[in-house]
């Protein structure tokens, strides 16, 4: 399947026969067949003509739009998949304190664990700073595993979310090195480019819950605030360093992107990646999202990255409806 990514201004998205074009200012056109298409990211001012408007809403393929630096704007949708009696249940099961606790166990813990192992893939030697922090996780998750208390259990996520990124900092080429994580807007390039993954991630699971009837504003893990899909976040905290933090050390481990693939707003507030770097930075987003692996899920079956987050969302689906924090799988990597 075909995942349209729209950076350049000024072009246009349509339809002819059985393909989507792609025009930019000077009418050279892209065509992909119209059939592979299963999402469109719109960043900056490029539009989408009336008659693929329709067709993205009748044949269920999420639209997104973004400005040209990132910042997310709204969606695409369609009510096609808005199922009252799965949301019933949702909201019954996430106002169980038992059952919400043991999801919320399984959610902690498994980001946790894949925090310290992509620690671990990316420490070019055994650093006894680096080690003291890996342990301090550890103890973090043994010690939400075994918590009686949601609070608590969130606590040391926070506090092995902190301790986390001060490793990440040690690992980080001299030239993207960075003071914690910020965020609204990111002051530094390494933060800029995790923010617009973590956003990228969030959008690419948004869908992906609605098409099995959840509804992506009640949660377990994240408190519920109007306009902030809370079930989303709970399913991307496994997702945040397989995918993102692994993109961005990729990127930057590898020397495949340079500070000069960055720039600062004018106002001083804020970092953001160039034209350039969007374009680096969505390529190797996208071979994240393609890579296969047998080890994402219990059962051991190769998938893609997205096939994964479907299978996720399909398994908080049936915790929901059979009330069971069991049929959960949380995405753990090895």
């Amino acid at each position: 399947m075909s995942h349209v990514y729209v950076t350049t201004g000024e072009t246009s998205v349509g339809i002819d026969g059985g393909r989507i074009t792609i025009k930019n200012k000077d009418n050279l056109i892209r065509t992909i067949p119209k059939e592979t298409v299963e999402s469109i990211s719109v960043f900056g001012n490029a539009i989408l003509t009336a008659k693929c408007i329709q067709f993205c809403l009748t044949n269920g393929i999420s639209v997104s739009f973004f400005s040209g630096r990132g910042k997310y704007f709204g969606r695409l949708e369609s009510t096609a998949h808005r199922k009252i009696e799965v949301l019933e249940q949702q909201i019954d099961v996430f106002r169980d304190y038992e059952l919400c606790l043991e999801i919320c166990k399984r959610i902690v813990s498994a980001k946790i664990r894949n925090q310290e192992i992509v620690l671990r893939r990316y420490a070019k030697e055994s650093v006894s700073k680096l080690s003291r922090l890996i342990c301090d996780m550890k103890i973090y998750r043994e010690k939400a595993e075994n918590s009686d208390i949601i609070h608590s259990t969130l606590g040391y996520e926070g506090m092995a979310a902190r301790t986390y990124f001060s490793a990440l900092s040690e690992i980080v080429d001299p030239e993207f090195k960075f003071n914690g994580r910020s965020r609204r807007p990111p002051m530094d390039p390494f933060n800029s480019m995790l923010s617009l993954g973590y956003t990228l991630l969030m959008y690419e699971l948004y869908p992906k819950a609605e098409n099995e009837g959840l509804s992506p504003y009640y949660a377990a893990f994240h408190k519920t605030y109007a306009n902030q899909p809370a079930l989303i976040s709970d399913l991307m905290e496994e997702w945040r360093s397989v995918i993102v933090d692994s993109t961005v050390l990729s990127l930057v481990q590898g020397h495949e992107i340079k500070p000069e693939h960055f720039e600062y707003a004018e106002d001083g507030n804020g970092v953001f990646l160039t034209k350039e770097g969007m374009s680096k930075f969505i390529n190797k987003f996208e071979k994240t999202m393609n890579r296969t692996s047998r080890y994402l899920l219990y059962d051991q079956t190769e998938r893609t990255m997205r096939k994964a987050m479907h299978e996720q969302c399909h398994r908080m689906r049936l915790a929901i409806i059979n009330g069971d924090a069991n049929e959960y799988a949380p995405i753990v990597i090895r």
